[in-house]
């Protein structure tokens, strides 16, 4: 048996359900300052970047336009989240406002939302949801810099070890083209896209669902839907939160990346999301 978390049953599906904010290469609450420090944690992380496969030209190009950000150090210290009551988070993230809008794109995206339905069996309303809670439907996506800001959660220390981790996966979609360094932006924490990735997560579910060689989180424009979409279960164990609790059980894992489509099931006691081997593709 194994559980698929939230953003793994939509992996890839903000790829193609966009929003209308443009992308910006940079936020001005989050200026980069020099830092002697940071420099030289920086040529010291190439070497360790480089024998992870991480090519001089992609490092070259990712650290030209990135540096240290303080206030992401100071958002890590004190995240907002964690101040906030059970009442609090739920007038947040399930206001009038989020509730309106989610009705309005549920309807404008609903030829797509069916689509998505049809490759995943995640039903229109909650792939909705999760997308409005992540980013508000695509229009609070994030506009720190990505390298910037995990470079700074790495060398800054206090979680060293997972942020270099995420780093390396962020420099991994640079090199494989999915997106360009200046349009590479999201949350302080590393956070990206209409789906709010980090990006062990975006390399571990993401997907290209519209065939176009990219598996793009970040884009304005509505593709149209690919229709061989993939999701692919890697974890092996363990419980994890999904669309609304529910549970999605797999067959036992192969050593190969599984194909799978989640299709509604309804156990006894609630919502269960059974996964069973993707058709082949026409």
């Amino acid at each position: 048996m194994m559980y698929l978390s939230r953003r793994a049953l939509l992996a890839g599906l903000s790829a193609a359900i966009l929003g209308a904010a443009p992308l910006r290469a940079s936020d001005p609450l989050f200026p980069v300052v020099p830092d002697q420090g940071y420099a030289t944690w920086v040529r010291r992380f190439r070497d360790r970047a480089a024998q992870k496969g991480i090519s001089d030209a992609t490092l070259n190009t990712a650290f030209a336009g990135s540096g240290f950000i303080p206030a992401v150090i100071e958002k890590d210290r004190n995240q907002f989240e964690f101040s906030l009551t059970l009442e609090d988070y739920l007038a947040i993230t399930v206001s009038d406002a989020r509730v309106k809008a989610g009705r309005a794109a549920l309807q404008k995206h609903r030829k797509l939302l069916a689509a998505i339905e049809q490759a995943y069996g995640v039903e229109p309303h909650i792939t909705t949801a999760v997308w409005g809670i992540e980013s508000f439907y695509g229009t609070k996506r994030g506009t720190v810099p990505t390298i910037s800001a995990l470079s700074t959660l790495a060398y800054e220390g206090r979680r060293a070890a997972f942020f270099e981790a995420q780093l390396i996966a962020a420099l991994k979609i640079l090199q494989h083209g999915d997106v360009s360094l200046a349009n590479m932006v999201g949350g302080w924490a590393g956070a990206m896209g209409h789906t709010q990735f980090i990006p062990t997560t975006y390399a571990a579910f993401a997907v290209d669902f519209r065939g176009d060689g990219r598996r793009d989180i970040w884009s304005n424009d509505p593709p149209t839907p690919w229709p061989r979409p993939r999701i692919t279960c890697r974890n092996r164990a363990g419980p994890m939160a999904n669309p609304g609790g529910s549970r999605c059980n797999c067959p036992a894992p192969s050593t190969a990346p599984w194909p799978a489509t989640c299709a509604a099931a309804p156990p006894p006691n609630g919502p269960n999301w059974g996964c069973a081997p993707l058709a082949a593709a026409a």
